[in-house]
């Protein structure tokens, strides 16, 4: 799902950073999450 949600983000220029969960699969210890935040 996060790479979904990389690639459409990225197709309209828009400047964007996962954090949280996301974030910590990439940078720390891989855990599964169920939730995504965008701020409107």
């Amino acid at each position: 799902m996060a790479a979904e949600l990389d690639g459409f983000l990225k197709i309209r220029g828009w400047q964007y950073c996962f954090i949280g969960g996301v974030a910590n699969q990439r940078w720390g210890q891989p855990r599964i999450t169920v939730g995504v935040d965008l701020p409107c």
